[in-house]
């Protein structure tokens, strides 16, 4: 739909209607922006006007995802869309998206690990560099991006100050742990170990491959501990978990984490086990 009282607009085409919404997210990270434009694209190369779509076309290039993709990578793509036809929306255009809705998904299995799987670790894997990375991402909760971006000026006065999820700043506590692996460490050259002491000047242009190369640490020292495969984020699990089950409060768990709300932090990363419930109704016998 034209803008009203602008009839002589010529339309614009598919990719600089998506081009002007990702340049609207620049408030979002790098990797968001990425995935939104890849998830739009393919959805835009299907129809030679994005913008006059009617919610019948969009719900049938949902019908085809649903067909060789899981309800939660579908639900991602929706969601994507429906925050392009609200952009359209702002600009003069028909909000058709308003009207799409996500199907039911089971939340996805988390990796989450144990107190005696983080011994094993320490115990059995030999390499210094691989410990230095484990253990610090265990007990400062980063996620990956936000670890491999690490600088020395990241370190001020024992904490770790970092730019996480939606440009949120946030600082992490260092303990013992982090203060020694740091102390050896003074510009993280245990995370470019991989590179082979390249100068951390050139981590912005190695960004993506150390993301990578972390993804293919944890399973090295997974086999190497003779433990299930976890991912990094698996780290950040264990850290929330901790915490919480030490006594640490879920708003305070909520800050380290860099989560805009408790609800994130206690719906995905704190974890009930039965064993957490053993004798918990013992006090109805009295």
């Amino acid at each position: 739909m034209k803008t009203k009282g602008k009839k002589s607009k010529t339309p614009k085409k598919n990719s600089e209607l998506v081009n002007n919404f990702i340049f609207s997210l620049y408030g979002k990270s790098e990797n968001t922006q990425k995935m939104y434009a890849c998830l739009l694209k393919k959805f835009a190369s299907k129809t030679v006007r994005i913008d006059r779509l009617t919610i019948e076309h969009i719900e049938q290039y949902i019908l085809t995802l649903q067909k060789k993709y899981k309800p939660s990578s579908v639900n991602l793509t929706i969601n994507v869309i429906k925050s392009f036809y609200n952009y359209l929306a702002e600009n003069g255009y028909q909000n058709t998206g308003r009207f799409l809705k996500t199907i039911p998904a089971l939340p996805p299995e988390q990796r989450i690990l144990t107190k005696d799987e983080y011994n094993r670790v320490c115990k059995r894997v030999k390499e210094t560099y691989k410990l230095d990375c484990f253990k610090f991402l265990c007990n400062t909760g980063l996620r990956v991006s936000e670890f491999v971006s690490l600088r020395r000026e990241n370190v001020t006065k024992g904490f770790l100050r970092v730019i996480g999820k939606g440009r949120r700043n946030r600082s992490v506590p260092m303990n013992n742990v982090v203060k020694e692996i740091y102390s050896r460490n003074r510009n993280f050259e245990m995370i470019h170990h991989y590179f082979r002491g390249k100068p951390f000047k050139n981590a912005s242009i190695i960004l993506h491959e150390n993301r990578q190369w972390v993804f293919r640490l944890c399973k090295q020292i997974a086999k190497e501990a003779r433990i299930a495969t976890f991912h990094p984020h698996s780290c950040r699990h264990y850290f929330a978990n901790e915490l919480y089950h030490r006594g640490v409060d879920m708003y305070t768990i909520s800050r380290l984490l860099g989560h805009s709300s408790t609800s994130t932090t206690e719906n995905v990363y704190v974890h009930w086990s039965e064993e957490s419930l053993v004798g918990a109704t013992n006090i109805l016998e009295s």
